[in-house]
């Protein structure tokens, strides 16, 4: 896979989820381009440079975050509210503090269960129609 050069967010913070959770994520590549949200691999897996680096940084804005229990998330390593709905439900809240109305998701998410732990794929999710 061609990686482009690396960069570094031009924005970042941490998102107040329930139950504690502190959800970090950052934003870099084009301010005005084509949002893409990239989901790392897990369960423990977390963002790093690399992944700004999958992404035409002047065609997209590119927006990575560590799930919760991940990374540079707090707390780490909990599964205390930390399943697939508060996942999609954190990534809605990226969604409009991004001010985009509306998503779709191109690639992929397989999710499996097993003794209540998720595990997942990485993905890629284009947020699309910027909100007037």
């Amino acid at each position: 896979m061609m990686l482009y050069p690396p960069i570094e967010p031009y924005a970042s913070g941490f998102l107040q989820g329930d139950a504690g959770h502190r959800v970090y994520w950052e934003t870099c590549g084009n301010p005005h381009g084509i949002p893409a949200l990239f989901l790392h691999g897990g369960p423990g897996g977390s963002c790093n440079a690399n992944h700004r680096r999958i992404f035409d940084p002047a065609r997209y804005r590119i927006i990575l975050f560590d799930q919760r229990g991940c990374g540079r998330s707090t707390p780490s390593g909990s599964l205390v509210s930390n399943t697939t709905a508060h996942l999609v439900g954190d990534i809605e809240i990226i969604r409009m503090n991004e001010r985009y109305a509306d998503a779709y998701q191109t690639g992929f998410m397989a999710v499996r269960r097993s003794d209540a732990k998720v595990a997942q794929s990485a993905a890629i999710v284009r947020i699309t129609q910027p909100a007037s």
